[in-house]
C-alpha cells in the first residue's frame, strides 16, 4: 500500500477494509454537513463502506487510481479519491473533509499532492473535479489549484430529494506544469 506526506501533520493513506469502521465513524460524525452535497452519505452503512473500500484496493492494484484517507495528527479527517480513465489518460478527483477540519487549507494541500502525483507518477494528461454548484468550499479548492470551470451539468445530480447543478472543473498537465513553474 502507500502513504503520501501532505504536510508536517498530515498524510494520505491507502485505506483497506480494516479501516472501514474508523473512517465510517468520521463520515457519521459529519453526516449532517456532508450530506448537503454528497448523496452517498445519507444511506451509507459500514458494510457498504467496507465494500467500497475493497473496490478501491482493487482499483489501486490495477493502476486505476486509489481511495486514500486523510490523516492529520494521527486522526482520520477525510478522504480523497483518484479514479483513472487509462484509455484517455485522464482522471476524476473527488474528496470530502470532516466539518471540524474545514477552513484550514488541508484539502487544498491534499488535492495538490494528488494532482502532482496524477501528472507526474501516473502520467495523466487531464484531471477533472465535479462539485455541486452550492458547494463553495469544494469550488474554492479546485480554483486555488488552478482548475478552470469548463461547464455546468444542469440538474446533473440528485441529492436530498432534489436535483443540483454540477460544476465541472478541468486541468491539463501542461497547465499544471506552468503553475508549478510559476508561469
Amino acid at each position: 500500500m502507500f502513504s503520501l506526506r501532505v504536510d508536517d501533520e498530515s498524510e494520505l493513506i491507502l485505506v483497506t477494509t480494516a479501516d472501514a469502521d474508523a473512517l465510517f465513524a468520521v463520515v457519521r460524525q459529519s453526516r449532517g454537513y456532508l450530506k448537503r452535497w454528497l448523496g452517498w452519505v445519507e444511506n451509507l452503512t459500514v458494510d457498504g463502506y467496507r465494500d467500497f473500500l475493497r473496490q478501491g484496493v482493487v482499483r489501486f492494484g490495477e493502476g486505476l487510481g486509489f481511495y486514500a484517507a486523510i490523516r492529520r495528527d494521527q486522526q482520520w479527517v477525510g478522504a480523497i479519491e483518484l479514479r483513472i480513465d487509462s484509455a484517455n489518460l485522464s482522471a476524476s478527483l473527488g474528496y470530502w473533509l470532516a466539518e471540524a477540519s474545514q477552513g484550514q487549507g488541508l484539502m487544498t494541500r491534499a488535492a495538490r499532492t494528488v494532482t502532482r502525483l496524477a501528472f507526474t507518477e501516473y502520467g495523466l494528461n487531464r484531471l477533472e473535479i465535479r462539485v455541486a454548484d452550492e458547494n463553495r468550499p469544494s469550488m474554492a479548492v479546485a480554483e486555488r489549484l488552478g482548475f478552470r470551470l469548463e461547464g455546468v451539468l444542469h440538474q446533473g445530480e440528485w441529492v436530498n430529494d432534489r436535483f443540483h447543478n454540477v460544476l465541472c472543473y478541468g486541468l491539463l498537465a501542461a497547465e499544471w506544469r506552468d503553475i508549478e513553474a510559476g508561469r
